[in-house]
């Protein structure tokens, strides 16, 4: 069997954790891959028609991650020659890994149309399974494993475009053979073991086959934790708990294995210890919903009423992002590097005032997709609220750099330069957000304000005013106009506007 490196990308699906995993050709291993770098850039530029260096090229920019320079270099091989189905295949995977699907879709279409290799059959097949076409996706991992049947991780994907079929005993059959040629196969196991005990109602023989992956790979923490759950399955759950515990001395960064662990302590009446799982589960992720109603509950048979309720009023809160949630994380289980879903999480976090997870989740999208006006102005924002105001004013700059009419990016600058106490600079950018966005409420509250700190009460009204009249809601802004007022002695407007501002917080 030929041996190769697996690339496996998490997809979360019903039941139980599968794998889309693709299986790169060999390296060379004579030389690494900043070696042949070198050496093929001095022969593209001693022969700048030399095709097969340029494909070269991008294979060894691509093995270093270099996925712009591997871009630029197939693309100037299909430009030369639209009939170099490699160069499609390279594509393709960088365009996959870039989450642009349609295009990837396309590269691959083009190679299997010039070559029918199995690589470009299961890069097809790769994207197929993220645009949730199943069935199209089976038949490429048919056809490449026709043309090379010992690929384990094609076998193992042909299971995963099976199970979202609800094909189960086909998608068995597939995880074995993936299984058969290679035995180490964590995830093969696993998924396998999920999907017996899960879908297809022998959990025994799910037991089975994990524990057989843990005589191969003693050291899983997965394959502990499918055992531990194929025990909770089984009622036996003191097994559970002695398989989970195993899980999370191996890895402690689920949540969903401190939550499992915390339910087979409950089980067995350990409620304390349970509680203390599911306290670190929500240490590891805080918005992770499961762990919060497992603790109220906990609380609960303790009769710590009142931790209960407050437990419980968490996870009514961010039940309500549980759609979005549960597809954000399996979108970056099948893929971490899905920029999308890493803004798209960031948000969810910063919506239920975790700003430390959400600048992490930005931090992570930027470092995949680093032009993205947007999440540098929402890390700018997360940066505010952790009082880290020289490294937000960095984050909006980065946003201007890449958008420099983005009126909300120069309204939060100037916040941050406000808040820093530069008002010169503060002004010139509440400025430029107000020529950008003449209804920009918060630009001119900024100015108003910053007029308030240079005791320039007059031209302070001017910018509360223009706030009221772009969003006569905005309250804060009677509160400007109160103290603007007063600095002038216009006692009555003072007091109007003080009473407005009353009424705007009780409403």
């Amino acid at each position: 069997m030929r041996q190769c490196t697996a690339l496996r990308k998490w997809l979360l699906l019903a039941g139980g954790l599968l794998v889309l995993a693709s299986c790169q050709a060999e390296q060379q291993e004579e030389e690494p891959p900043a070696t042949r770098e070198a050496r093929y850039r001095l022969a593209v530029a001693g022969n700048p028609g030399d095709l097969e260096a340029r494909y070269q090229l991008g294979l060894a920019c691509r093995d270093q991650g270099k996925r712009g320079d591997a871009l630029e270099a197939f693309r100037a091989v299909v430009q030369r020659d639209s009939t170099h189905a490699g160069a499609h295949v390279g594509l393709g995977a960088i365009l996959l890994q870039k989450g642009d699907f349609g295009q990837a879709l396309a590269m691959y279409e083009k190679a299997v149309a010039l070559d029918a290799s199995a690589e470009a059959l299961r890069g097809q097949g790769a994207v197929l399974l993220r645009v949730e076409r199943y069935s199209e996706a089976q038949e490429a991992y048919k056809r490449a494993i026709e043309v090379e049947p010992d690929h384990a991780p094609a076998h193992y994907n042909l299971g995963v475009a099976y199970t979202k079929q609800s094909a189960y005993k086909e998608a068995a059959a597939a995880l074995e053979r993936a299984i058969d040629l290679d035995r180490d196969y964590v995830l093969a196991y696993y998924s396998l073991g999920s999907l017996y005990c899960v879908k297809l109602g022998e959990c025994e023989r799910g037991e089975q086959m994990l524990r057989q992956g843990l005589e191969q790979v003693p050291a899983s923490a997965r394959l502990h934790l499918g055992l531990g759950r194929a025990c909770m399955q089984l009622g036996r759950y003191q097994e559970a708990a002695d398989a989970l515990h195993r899980s999370v001395a191996l890895d402690s960064s689920s949540a969903a294995t401190w939550v499992d662990l915390g339910s087979a302590q409950v089980k067995l009446g350990q409620l304390e210890a349970g509680v203390a799982s599911f306290l670190r589960a929500i240490e590891v992720d805080p918005i992770f919903p499961e762990a919060h109603y497992n603790l109220a509950m906990a609380y609960g048979k303790l009769g710590r009423d009142d931790e209960a309720q407050a437990e419980m009023r968490s996870f009514q809160r961010i039940n309500t992002h549980f759609d979005k949630i549960r597809r954000y994380r399996s979108l970056l289980a099948g893929d971490p590097r899905d920029a999308d879903a890493r803004f798209g999480l960031s948000l969810i976090y910063a919506r239920l005032g975790v700003p430390e997870r959400a600048a992490l989740e930005l931090k992570r999208g930027l470092a995949i997709r680093p032009t993205d006006a947007a999440a540098w102005q929402n890390l700018g924002n997360a940066y505010l609220r952790l009082q880290r105001r020289d490294d937000a004013i960095e984050a909006y700059r980065q946003a201007l750099k890449y958008r420099g009419d983005y009126a909300l990016a120069w309204c939060n600058l100037g916040t941050a330069h406000f808040l820093n106490s530069d008002l010169a600079q503060a002004r010139d950018a509440f400025d430029r957000a107000v020529e950008l966005d003449a209804d920009c409420v918060d630009a001119h509250y900024g100015l108003g304000n910053t007029a308030l700190k240079a005791e320039d009460w007059t031209r302070a009204a001017v910018h509360f005013t223009a706030a009221l009249a772009a969003d006569s809601t905005y309250a804060r802004a009677h509160y400007g106009l109160h103290v603007a007022y007063d600095a002038l002695g216009d006692s009555v407007r003072a007091a109007d506007e003080l009473s407005m501002f009353k009424l705007s917080r009780e409403e």
